[in-house]
């Protein structure tokens, strides 16, 4: 593997001059010349991206004589990081903001990307851009803005965030696979792999909402201003719901008191948001501080559970989750103290971590719960199969009964049948025990080859065998019968030793066979009156 590496970094140096990258034309930058409307006059914005004072509240007004590249038809990118933007050129309004309302429902403001276009003969029109947010750490916030095609600005966007786009996308590819697996596997309960399914698309639903890339997905404003708020307010219930049924003894209440307060709590927001008492930015930090406090908790109960039960598992999550809230307090720091306005690459770090660490986990716990499925499936199967003939034995014949009569929505329609070989005793005596085994086996082969379209077959003692087949046509079953007698003759011809056998049936009859009982003796008496027949010739 090194060797291969070391010659692809050779080759790629080699050949470097024949490039056949694609050259990407991207938006140019409209940062300089800006300036923000005082009371007193004009002063120029020197910072952009930067924050310009303004109360909140109150519009920042910034305004620019567009250049001479403006004499061709021209499209702006602007951010607008919760703020309403209306923009006008030379004194007409050519781009208005949404309303906030909808059918007196407050809608949440949502941080996104507007393209204005400008027409052609342009340069040296007055751009005059109002920016407008109720929130105070937003009201000045200016962010870069752009200029070229349409195409340009596509490329430039893909490039500055497509990376980010793409991240939230595997990251909600993982989660779905992981959701997708335990469908798969649902027989074997692994309620790990569903929990951490949803935790892990809740974050890349939440990584989307933060990428700045949504409005390639939807144009939605609701779901645009409140898919990050919403999703990072969710999450923390499927990974309590892990904690609770997979990590902690004797903890459910306590944990389920938790789950209940987040639930509350996401429905709260959003209340308080739609009937305008408070907008998702403002209660936001309401809700790091609430999930950081139940983390903090979560991490003493479960030091507590590794100290007093030893519990191995509870120490892998300490850790992986350790390592998710010290990348998530550095984030918060990021946040509140340098910019509210993206999320940096500090989270998906840690999270990717986190996720990495609880895969590996989750899968060596899968790996050994399918393990020891595999062994008790084994077991399972030997104890139900007759090591003489291969097929199942007197346990999975009482088994099957109950199984029948428990889940069968007719049980009349089945014929129970007992077949015993006669005189084997003396063919073990005369003949040999091999030979004895040998006849076991070639009228429980015969058996089988008649009745497994119907039922199925059981050595339930040394030279007894039954069948439960649907058969409840008596005409029906005589032909079998004979079947079985006939091909029972013909094994006779080929072997040194006599070979008979004697058989009888019975349907279940509710009527007359109340109990299982009675219907096993029915078939039982009718298995030897066939034999004294037989012996009598």
């Amino acid at each position: 593997m090194v060797i291969f590496t070391v010659m692809v970094i050779l080759l790629v140096n080699l050949f470097s001059e024949n490039s056949l990258e694609l050259d990407l034309s991207h938006a140019t930058p409209l940062d300089e010349g800006w300036y923000v409307e005082r009371a007193d006059g004009l002063d120029a914005v020197t910072d952009i991206p930067g924050q310009v004072e303004i109360s909140s509240g109150e519009p920042m007004s910034l305004r620019k004589t567009l250049p001479r590249a403006f004499d061709q038809h021209q499209s702006i990118l602007f951010r607008s990081s919760l703020q309403y933007v209306d923009v006008y050129l030379d004194g007409e309004l050519i781009h208005q903001s949404l309303d906030s309302t909808w059918r007196g429902l407050h809608l949440p403001l949502a941080s996104h990307w507007l393209i204005v276009e400008i027409p052609e003969g342009s340069a040296g029109a007055d751009l005059h851009v109002d920016f407008t947010s109720p929130f105070s750490a937003m009201s000045g916030q200016v962010n870069a803005v752009h200029y070229g095609s349409p195409g340009d600005i596509h490329v430039h966007l893909l490039s500055e965030f497509g990376y980010d786009f793409l991240y939230s996308l595997v990251v909600i590819g993982v989660g779905l696979i992981m959701l997708l697996s335990y469908l798969i596997f649902k027989t074997i309960k692994p309620f790990e792999m569903l929990y951490l399914g949803l935790f892990i698309t809740g974050m890349g639903i939440w990584f989307l909402a933060e990428s700045r890339m949504i409005q390639y997905v939807t144009g939605d404003q609701f779901i645009i201003g409140s898919l990050a708020y919403l999703s990072i307010a969710l999450v923390p219930i499927p990974i309590l719901i892990y904690l609770r049924d997979v990590i902690f003894t004797g903890k459910s209440r306590l944990i389920s008191f938790f789950v209940y307060v987040v639930f509350v709590w996401f429905v709260l927001i959003g209340f308080l948001q739609l009937s305008g008492i408070a907008g998702f930015f403002q209660t936001a930090p309401y809700t790091l501080m609430g999930s950081l406090i139940i983390c903090t908790v979560m991490i003493g109960l479960m030091i507590h559970e590794y100290y007093l039960y030893k519990n191995a598992d509870a120490a892998k999550f300490l850790f992986a989750l350790s390592i998710l809230i010290a990348f998530a307090f550095l984030e918060g720091f990021i946040f509140f103290f340098s910019s509210p306005v993206f999320i940096s690459n500090v989270m998906k770090i840690g999270f990717f971590l986190f996720i990495f660490i609880l895969g590996m986990n989750t899968v060596q716990s899968f790996m050994k719960r399918l393990k020891k499925l595999q062994e008790s499936e084994i077991f399972e199967e030997l104890a139900f199969t007759d090591q003489l003939t291969g097929g199942y034995n007197r346990m999975a014949f009482e088994r099957d009964v109950d199984d029948l009569f428990a889940e069968a929505d007719d049980p009349s329609k089945y014929r129970l049948v007992y077949i015993d070989i006669n005189e084997m005793k003396s063919i073990n005596d005369v003949f040999g025990h091999r030979s004895g085994d040998e006849a076991i086996k070639t009228v429980y082969g015969i058996m089988v080859s008649v009745f497994e379209e119907l039922g199925r077959c059981y050595r339930i003692g040394g030279d007894e065998f039954a069948c439960i087949v649907e058969v409840p046509d008596e005409e029906d079953y005589k032909k079998l019968q004979q079947e079985i007698i006939s091909a029972v003759t013909e094994e006779d011809k080929a072997v040194s030793y006599q070979l008979s056998i004697a058989l009888g049936s019975a349907v279940y009859n509710p009527e007359t066979s109340g109990a299982i009982a009675d219907w096993m003796h029915r078939a039982d008496k009718a298995m030897y009156s066939h034999k004294i027949k037989s012996k009598l010739g």
